[in-house]
């Protein structure tokens, strides 16, 4: 394999920043995401936020990681990080999201 290890990671430092907060919901929006989803990470607990936008994203950009590895096209790690950080905030801040099956299924 061309890029070493095919995996996609957010960076510890990055992610800390969101660990123990919440974006601003709406009136119903943090039950509707809990209900909704969130997946089960442990015995009655389910993500929160941050997690659920880490899995999302470091999926998506593992799926293009391993596409650049597959047809043999360039890939910068550093580049990739900003986008995914970029892309989280973004999320984030709710100026987007993916359909919600992305949400749960990413």
């Amino acid at each position: 394999m061309k890029h070493g290890d095919i995996e996609f990671k957010l960076s510890d430092i990055f992610i800390n920043k969101f660990k123990n907060k919440q974006p601003k919901w709406g009136p119903l929006g943090y039950f509707t995401f809990k209900r909704t989803y969130a997946r089960t990470i442990g015995k009655n607990k389910t993500e929160e936020f941050w997690q659920t936008l880490q899995r999302v994203i470091e999926g998506c950009f593992l799926i293009q990681k391993k596409h650049c590895d597959q047809f043999s096209l360039p890939w910068d790690n550093r580049k990739a990080q900003s986008s995914a950080q970029e892309m989280f905030t973004r999320m984030w801040q709710f100026k987007f999201l993916p359909p919600g099956r992305g949400l749960w299924s990413m």
